[in-house]
């Protein structure tokens, strides 16, 4: 079927590239005064229908559900990035803490979550991604890293510098 051709992978770099510390550092000022913020991730395996009613919680208040995959294969990875409304930027402080439910029994996961917020002056400033894989239930087949507790992530922290 192929007719001879194959695909072969080549590794472009031996290390991560990271933000630029500009990229991550804020003062309590700026911090004060962001005008909007931005949640990213990216999701697998996370259901709409009968399997929505799951929430992402910022800073001990309801953010909104859990986006769903959309993108085509449900069980791939994908990118979703999530607008805070203005009630939600105004909790925003040094270290902030995201958690996800999991009501319906959805089988996802989680990782890569960023915290990006725009100053006044239009600068975006991140937080670091945080490495850890959140995933919903044990023992599926794609489970991997760490396991929701009764129907709730861990707390992730997501810390400006």
């Amino acid at each position: 079927i192929a007719d001879g051709w194959r695909r072969i992978a080549v590794k472009l770099l031996d290390e991560e590239i990271k933000p630029t510390a500009e990229l991550l550092r804020i003062s309590d000022e700026e911090l004060a005064s962001v005008a909007a913020a931005k949640l990213r991730m990216e999701i697998f395996g996370v259901n709409a229908g009968e399997y929505a009613e799951k929430y992402i919680y910022l800073n001990g208040v309801r953010l909104g559900l859990v986006p769903f995959n959309d993108q085509g294969a449900l069980d791939q990875w994908e990118e979703r990035i999530v607008d805070l409304p203005p009630e939600h930027v105004k909790t925003l402080g040094r270290d902030n803490v995201v958690v996800f439910t999991n009501e319906t029994n959805d089988c996802y996961k989680v990782r890569s979550l960023a915290l990006a917020v725009q100053l006044p002056d239009g600068r975006w400033v991140q937080t670091e991604e945080e490495p850890g894989t959140y995933c919903s239930v044990d023992g599926w087949l794609w489970t991997e890293g760490t396991v929701f507790r009764d129907g709730r992530s861990p707390e992730i922290h997501l810390r400006f510098r």
